[in-house]
């Protein structure tokens, strides 16, 4: 059910987006649309630090409110253009926690709940911001070039 939710959003999400920009007048651009998109690779330390947009590396640009929806979107497209992931998938510190894994994780520990080659599968969100970032690069990476249109890339803001 939450990853038909997921969907719905993220599709949601897209048209508004689409919209949106459409709709902004000249005379009326927001302050956010100004900003410049950072790619995930150059944003050093993210702490203090809040996504607002997402750009995905087939160009759909994504409303986002914390890091970890920045991780979820990264892992949820990565996925859907690879029927070829090694599950369970490690973390980028490819230590003791699964990333992506088969058992879901023990009670008080954050993440969601998705189906992926018939299984369901159990994504690990209980990340800082920078780890976050860092992980949502690491399964990127496993994303066919066929899908890579642009560098995926964020618009962000100081939290005060």
């Amino acid at each position: 059910m939450e990853k038909e939710i997921n969907k719905i959003q993220l599709e949601l999400s897209k048209t508004k987006s689409e919209e949106e920009l459409k709709n902004v007048s000249q005379a009326g651009i927001t302050e956010e649309i100004n900003q410049k998109f950072v790619t995930l690779s150059e944003m050093g330390n993210a702490v203090g630090t809040k996504p607002t947009q997402l750009k995905l590396p087939d160009g759909t640009i994504i409303p986002v409110k914390t890091w970890t929806d920045v991780l979820s979107q990264c892992i949820s497209f990565s996925l859907e253009h690879n029927a070829n992931v090694s599950i369970p998938f490690k973390d980028a510190a490819g230590r003791k926690v699964n990333l992506v894994g088969l058992t879901r994780p023990p009670r008080g520990i954050t993440y969601f709940e998705d189906e992926y080659q018939g299984h369901n599968i159990f994504v690990y969100t209980n990340y800082d911001s920078n780890n976050c970032i860092r992980n949502s690069l690491h399964i990127l990476e496993h994303t066919p070039n066929e899908y890579v249109k642009n560098v995926v890339s964020v618009i962000y803001s100081k939290q005060q």
